[in-house]
């Protein structure tokens, strides 16, 4: 596949090809405030953050989030859409841990492979980097993107723009400092003068959240991707900030600052008294709370058999009740606790595989919580 630079004007408004266009409004854009601060001043990007806060720059440089919706696509180590090369793709979405997409010149979501050609196929158009596979994501469909509201700095939501597929206008690709913490020519300029800051929950849950907050949704006997709001506004946690558990400038598997028992040293799961026989063989194996308070039931691209997919719950709480369903009627959406069946037999799987064989799924449930029971005093 032939692959040319495409030379990326300096200071244009990403998202709009002619960098003249719309720039006044990007003044009336909303970014995450803390509540009593304004957005002032204009967007000066991240690499200018980096001069004052390397140490920050590089840890959230290895994240993500800067990389959520770049034109670069020369320098994105990733493979193209069957039958598309590089001048055919005029962003990527995504793309640095899980999945990515992409979109045409035009801004529309690509949804077809070998356009055109006798082998042409709809969908085969999202990368898993995952498992390597190529997956169908609004196969065939003419499909305008929206992903600047979550993937991008400097959001316009009702700003016309010249590409036809594109909805609403950005300043800057991707996920980067002032995203969070607003334009920062007035720190720049006066280093005295704090960035915004809002710790709090809600400010992370502008974009890690799916549809209705009081809902989570799901599908396919799992959690869908995107709702972690939904999943800690859902669970015993409520209350509580994402920035308590995770760094937000780390990647993350490499975001957690606290351990569970630093909070819950009131609960008799923070003594070593709490573990014994069974409980004290999950320690001794190197199980942690996370791997049974926050299993991978949440699928974002695969799972790995009925009881496991790719990314971690936050709903946290587990019930041992014998009558309580994960999911509502219909599957599609889920209740506010994990089942033991979810906690247990994503690790268990010579447990699931033997009943789920006999065709007594219920029965491997009857054994998570069976053995549930027995891990700690709590």
């Amino acid at each position: 596949m032939r692959r040319r630079m495409r030379p990326r004007p300096a200071g244009r408004i990403v998202g709009v090809k002619n960098s003249s266009v719309l720039a006044s409004a990007l003044a009336a854009c909303t970014l995450i405030l803390a509540p009593s601060a304004p957005a002032t001043g204009t967007h000066v990007g991240s690499d200018t953050c980096k001069k004052c806060h390397f140490d920050i720059w590089s840890s959230f440089r290895a994240s993500g989030h800067p990389f959520a919706l770049r034109s670069d696509v020369d320098r994105r180590p990733l493979p193209l859409p069957g039958g598309h090369d590089v001048e055919d793709v005029g962003w990527i979405v995504g793309g640095r841990t899980h999945k990515a997409n992409y979109l045409d010149t035009d801004g529309y979501l690509i949804t077809t492979a070998y356009p055109g050609q006798p082998n042409e196929t709809p969908g085969r158009n999202e990368y898993d980097l995952v498992s390597g596979e190529w997956l169908d994501l609004h196969a065939g469909e003419t499909k305008p993107s929206d992903c600047g509201r979550c993937h991008s700095t400097g959001y316009v939501a009702g700003a016309p723009n010249p590409n036809p597929g594109l909805v609403g206008t950005w300043e800057l690709e991707g996920v980067q400092c002032e995203a969070c913490h607003g334009p920062a020519s007035g720190h720049v300029g006066f280093p005295f003068s704090n960035p915004l800051v809002d710790p709090s929950a809600k400010a992370c849950g502008k974009c890690h959240s799916n549809g209705d907050l009081s809902q989570v949704l799901a599908a396919d006997g799992f959690l869908r991707p995107n709702s972690q709001y939904n999943e800690l506004l859902a669970g015993p946690h409520r209350t509580r900030f994402c920035t308590e558990c995770h760094d937000p400038h780390a990647r993350g598997d490499l975001s957690f600052r606290i351990e569970c028992t630093d909070c819950h040293t009131h609960a008799a799961m923070a003594s070593p008294k709490a573990f014994q026989g069974l409980g004290r063989r999950h320690l001794d194996h190197g199980v942690r709370c996370i791997d049974c308070h926050m299993p991978y039931v949440v699928k974002s691209s695969a799972s790995h058999g009925p009881w496991k997919a790719d990314l971690r719950s936050h709903l946290f709480e587990i019930t041992l009740n014998p009558d309580a369903k994960m999911f509502k009627a219909g599957g599609t959406l889920a209740k506010g606790k994990l089942t033991a069946g979810y906690a247990c037999l994503g690790c268990h799987v010579e447990v699931a595989d033997k009943w789920t064989k006999k065709g007594k799924p219920k029965k491997a449930e009857a054994w998570a919580r069976k053995h549930a029971a027995k891990i700690h005093d709590d």
